[in-house]
């Protein structure tokens, strides 16, 4: 046989040989193949192609010799990833059983879906407006018949603002006590952004306690006395730091809550979009309702893209009749303040990017999901 016949053979009998020992090198754990495989192909096609040099009977051995060890070696890793297998099952029912610890502790985290009642409590920020409405229109007439004076309408006017204040500083406070509950997170938000608004906000007339806003007195650091009450009796009461820590482990183990956080601004964000839009209470009550079903479903849900969903539904739908009917409101119209009449497309564009906005704010807390996850992925064991 000519050397070039000789050497085609061996390069078929080795092509043969890398071939088998692929397949040998696939009844290996999945694990370990994709740890391992590639460098072992290299190191047996190495070996396959010097013994290849040396002859025929040098290249049988080299494949026999793996084949010889295949046996045990096999035994070996399958043995390995079973160990594994029990040490990442260990440590999963141990995670488990401090996720499940964690939810015992921290409100926010508890399993199922929220009580009706605390579903209820949740869905007031976004309720209250289409019940006032109600309310008004059959408290209304009776007032027009009644000869009141300016002053006391004032006193009246003063009395429910500060009730209403007063009202959602305890909801607040009493979820404060109860470690953060779900429920509880839009109350804080509209609190904080209330606080926030009113400091650069002037109330002629308002009376609270005895004292009389003036004209261009505004509130400034007064703003604040409701949250710092709030978190002062408070703590008087309990005298531990404990609900701070259920909340900073409820948002770092369900991103949501942030969302939901955010969510609870939307009364506040509807009420500025239709400022200057008169009779404006019919659309709303209808908008407000919209959003309280996103927030029934949030806290009904058990799963966090169930949530997400929830919040995102219940926003996009609102704004979206929002859009469409200021959009045709200002269509054409044109107020003293305004240089020239409402477009209809100008409006929709800008309320559309507007949405937009909101849309990203909702949705940004995910990225602290994420860091969750790849926090957890770190402390997985690793095969070895």
């Amino acid at each position: 046989m000519s050397r070039l016949a000789q050497s085609a053979l061996m390069n078929r009998i080795s092509c043969l040989l890398t071939r088998l020992y692929n397949l040998l090198l696939r009844s290996y754990p999945r694990r370990f193949g994709i740890e391992f495989g590639e460098e072992m192909q290299a190191v047996f096609a190495e070996a396959v192609d010097k013994a290849a040099l040396e002859g025929s009977i040098s290249l049988a051995a080299t494949f026999l010799r793996e084949l010889r060890d295949w046996p045990g070696s096999l035994w070996r890793e399958y043995r390995h990833a079973l160990k594994q297998k029990g040490l990442e099952d260990v440590q999963m029912k141990e995670s488990m059983q401090e996720t499940n610890e964690l939810h015992l502790d921290v409100p926010a985290l508890r399993k199922g879906p929220a009580p009706w009642g605390e579903t209820l409590l949740a869905m007031i920020p976004w309720l209250l407006q289409p019940v006032l409405l109600l309310i008004g229109l059959v408290v209304t007439p009776v007032f027009e018949k009644q000869a009141i004076s300016e002053s006391v309408g004032i006193i009246i006017g003063s009395i429910l603002v500060l009730t209403a204040v007063v009202g959602w500083m305890v909801i607040s406070g009493i979820g404060l006590v109860k470690g953060f509950p779900r429920w509880v997170f839009p109350y804080w938000s509209l609190l904080l952004l209330f606080a926030l608004y009113m400091m650069n906000v002037a109330t002629p007339g308002l009376w609270v306690f005895g004292y009389t806003f003036g004209r261009g007195d505004l509130w400034g650091w007064l703003a604040w006395i409701p949250i710092g009450l709030v978190v002062v009796v408070v703590f008087l009461m309990i005298r531990t730091l404990r609900p701070v820590r259920q909340l900073a482990s409820a948002v770092w183990h369900d991103w949501t809550l942030l969302s939901f956080t955010f969510y609870g601004t939307l009364p506040w964000v509807m009420f500025v979009t239709y400022d200057e839009v008169h009779n404006e209470g019919p659309i709303m009550a209808v908008l407000m309702s919209l959003l309280s079903i996103g927030a029934l479903l949030y806290m009904r849900s058990t799963k966090t893209w169930q949530r997400a969903t929830s919040l995102l539904g219940g926003l996009s739908l609102a704004w979206v009749i929002a859009t469409l009917n200021l959009a045709n409101y200002w269509s054409g119209r044109q107020e003293s303040w305004m240089t020239r009449p409402g477009n209809w497309a100008e409006t929709a564009i800008s309320m559309t990017i507007a949405g937009g906005v909101l849309v990203i704010v909702l949705l940004a807390p995910f990225v602290l999901g994420i860091i969750n996850i790849l926090s957890r992925t770190k402390h997985l064991p690793r095969a070895n």
